[in-house]
């Protein structure tokens, strides 16, 4: 995995900049802005250090990370990225938009199949309707905390690869 450097270099002006080179977007120039300013005069031009963040592009306007965890927002951006012409190109793209619209099929599935079992739990009067409470406070929760871990993984630009269905995203996402 390529990860991002820090060049510390001399501005034109005379001052000592830190640039982050991520591959990112350049000025008009055609040179990396320069971020953040280094008060220590004495550092020497060129010095570089890994500062172990993988490198991200930008795809149509928008970074990777970004366009990854937009593709948990519901199955529709899902489904975009994956018809659209420079995202569905993006190996990390649809490797989140497939597994996001994988997810979406296994939870309905599942969700068919938790009504079965809440209507066979509805007919035992008291305790039959607070185990549908808890069995689906639980559930509910588990599914938000997956959807969180899911969208801060995109962010951060890593391939957090569910079980199964992460195995099956990241093989569709590899043919093209």
């Amino acid at each position: 995995m390529e990860f991002a450097r820090t060049v510390v270099r001399k501005t034109p002006h005379g001052e000592w900049c830190e640039t982050f080179f991520d591959n990112g977007p350049k000025n008009a120039l055609g040179a990396k802005p320069c971020r953040f300013l280094v008060r220590n005069a004495g550092l020497k031009s060129q010095t570089t250090r890994n500062t172990a963040q993988p490198v991200l592009g930008t795809t149509g306007g928008i970074r990777d990370n970004i366009a990854g965890a937009l593709a948990y927002f519901t199955f529709i951006p899902a489904i975009i990225f994956l018809v659209v012409e420079p995202f569905k190109n993006n190996r990390f793209i649809r490797f989140h938009a497939l597994q996001s619209i994988f997810m979406t099929i296994v939870a309905l599935a599942a969700g068919l199949a938790l009504k079965l079992v809440f209507l066979i739990l509805s007919l035992i009067p008291w305790l039959g309707h607070l185990l549908l409470l808890l069995i689906s406070v639980i559930i509910f929760l588990g599914c938000v905390i997956l959807w969180l871990v899911l969208l801060v993984k995109a962010l951060q630009g890593e391939l957090f690869k569910l079980p199964f269905i992460g195995e099956l995203a990241l093989r569709q996402a590899s043919k093209v």
